[in-house]
């Protein structure tokens, strides 16, 4: 009889603190938006995510939200090794970005049609138009040649002047974001310190490569012949942005995004013979297929870069080593003599 009273009197007691903490609860979380009380226990309990759309982003993104690992994971949507411009996401790979805080965009085509959609399965994401191309063309005269090319160059990472202008976007956009202002991470003054390091650093990037380059450029007093090679040649034409940056320009096997056809063929080897071409620059997410083919006419170099390295400044700096050491070996005997 005694035991069953005290059992009873156990039940209310906790059935009592149970309400108690509901109560608590409800009253205490009843101010905080979705967004903020989601970041807010993600800070508590496990990291915040943040995807950027492939990996050419993850260098920079690294540099302004996790540093120092506080409290923030970063990961790739388009998995490694794949080409963002071809990709086409599967829906379960959009279902699994519920939980992410934030978002990098880059303007790559499969953006345009899926971040809309991305949006309506995390209502709560912060969407990061990283170098404010989504939905809008761009034109990049470094994209082209002779008419050829893309209007569309969403290849702006490799450019350190467009990922010092994407940096402060990215900057400004956490600023203004109430959620994710209130976590550790993105605090203001260490978003601000994170984004100073990050244009010393690409101001610094950008110098050396001109330095690196200016060693093979050409001067006023040379020969027309000899000035273009200022030219370099790719598969895909994924250095617009660079060439744009340096005074360079590229010139595209890709016809348009698509294989050559005969005409454009003969008129791209044409010009690499004219201009002594020593390489034609592919990537390792694309089939170098048609680059060995040209290879084969012309006794080229077929050397691969990667646009989408994970450590892109080390990268871009080996690029424009191997430029500059290409270039100047198409130079005449004469001018390497000066």
């Amino acid at each position: 009889m005694f035991g069953q009273m005290a059992a009873c009197g156990i039940r209310r007691w906790f059935g009592l603190m149970c309400w108690c903490f509901l109560v608590f609860g409800f009253v205490s979380g009843a101010g905080a938006s979705p967004a903020s009380a989601q970041v807010q226990a993600q800070g508590q309990s496990r990291p915040v995510g943040v995807v950027v759309s492939h990996s050419g982003l993850l260098w920079l993104a690294q540099q302004l939200f996790a540093p120092e690992a506080t409290g923030v994971v970063i990961s790739t949507f388009v998995p490694p090794g794949t080409a963002p411009e071809t990709f086409e996401p599967r829906p379960s790979m959009v279902t699994a970005l519920a939980s992410a805080q934030i978002f990098v965009a880059s303007g790559v085509p499969f953006e345009q049609a899926w971040v809309p959609r991305i949006r309506s399965v995390a209502p709560q994401m912060v969407v990061v138009d990283a170098f404010g191309t989504l939905g809008k063309e761009r034109q990049a005269s470094a994209h082209k040649h002779h008419g050829h090319g893309h209007d569309h160059d969403p290849h702006l990472w490799s450019s350190p002047r467009e990922l010092a202008q994407a940096a402060e976007r990215m900057v400004q956009v956490v600023a203004k974001n109430d959620a994710l202002r209130s976590h550790p991470a993105f605090e203001a003054e260490i978003m601000a310190k994170r984004l100073r390091a990050t244009r010393e650093r690409l101001t610094q990037l950008e110098t050396e490569i001109s330095s690196m380059l200016a060693q093979a450029s050409v001067t006023k007093s040379q020969t027309t012949a000899t000035a273009a090679r200022q030219r370099f040649f790719v598969f895909h034409p994924a250095w617009g942005a660079f060439a744009e940056n340096f005074g360079l320009e590229q010139v595209a096997l890709e016809d348009d995004g698509h294989s050559p056809g005969p005409a454009y063929l003969e008129k791209f080897l044409k010009l690499m013979k004219s201009e002594r071409a020593r390489a034609i620059y592919v990537q390792p997410q694309m089939s170098r297929r048609e680059a060995d083919a040209v290879a084969r006419r012309t006794s080229v170099r077929v050397v691969v870069v990667d646009p989408m390295a994970a450590d892109l400044p080390s990268e871009l700096l080996r690029f424009s080593k191997l430029l500059r050491d290409e270039l100047a070996e198409r130079a005449p005997l004469a001018d390497r003599e000066r």
